[in-house]
């Protein structure tokens, strides 16, 4: 889901439409749904707050060969994440997963993870 307007009251007309989907996509809706991105955006936040590795830790890309999947390291002298994420709009093989297959997912925006396969905007969290 792209980026939307959100709706806001105010006394002056708006001068750009009110989008029709309002009842339905808004941050009411978001805010009563676990996996929302409202929620996810929550939990990236909290994870940032929690581990500096996110701030401070080297970046260290990793080369997947696919112009679709970014793939890369956040690491320090305590923790490091690998974050994955298909940037495409079709399904990817990564074959880079069978190496941190032994890491834990943190965080992902599908319900469950399959094992060399990146769904469309699919994304991961592992950490060692």
């Amino acid at each position: 889901m792209g980026r939307i307007n959100i709706c806001w009251f105010f006394s002056k007309e708006p001068w750009l439409a009110i989008n029709e989907n309002k009842n339905w996509l808004n941050v009411v809706e978001e805010q009563r749904h676990e996996d929302s991105i409202y929620h996810f955006y929550k939990k990236l936040i909290a994870l940032r707050k929690e581990y500096p590795v996110f701030i401070e830790g080297a970046f260290h890309y990793i080369e997947t060969n696919n112009d679709d999947l970014f793939c890369y390291e956040r690491k320090d002298e305590h923790t490091c994440f690998t974050i994955v994420v298909n940037l495409g709009e079709t399904e990817h093989t990564c074959d880079y997963l069978q190496n941190i297959a032994n890491q834990a997912v943190v965080l992902t925006n599908y319900e469950d993870v399959l094992a060399n396969t990146l769904r469309p905007y699919e994304a991961r969290l592992y950490q060692q």
